[in-house]
């Protein structure tokens, strides 16, 4: 079956409805990607976090100061070394 369109009639609202409705629809549209930017911002975030997490755990945030302060650092681990000696003779006794 072959349907002619040119026998539809097709009704359109006035001017000035199609105006506000493009117009709404404008508005809805920049409401969508924005969203879309805040899902993927969150994404990015998110994956951010956790980038920084393991560079933390794995001491690559104080890599540079600890270089620069290795007598520093060293005098910390000992003082650590110590603490963990006394520690243990306590809970021995």
């Amino acid at each position: 079956m072959t349907i002619k369109w040119e026998w539809i009639p097709i009704f359109l609202p006035p001017l000035n409805e199609q105006k506000e409705i493009a117009s709404l629809l404008n508005v809805l549209f920049t409401k969508i990607d924005s969203c879309e930017v805040l899902k993927r911002s969150r994404v990015l975030l998110i994956q951010y976090r956790q980038s920084t997490l393991k560079d933390a755990f794995e001491g690559k945030l104080t890599e540079k100061r600890r270089r620069k302060n290795s007598e520093k650092v060293k005098q910390v681990e000992l003082l650590l070394n110590i603490i963990r000696k006394e520690s243990n003779e306590k809970s021995i006794l």
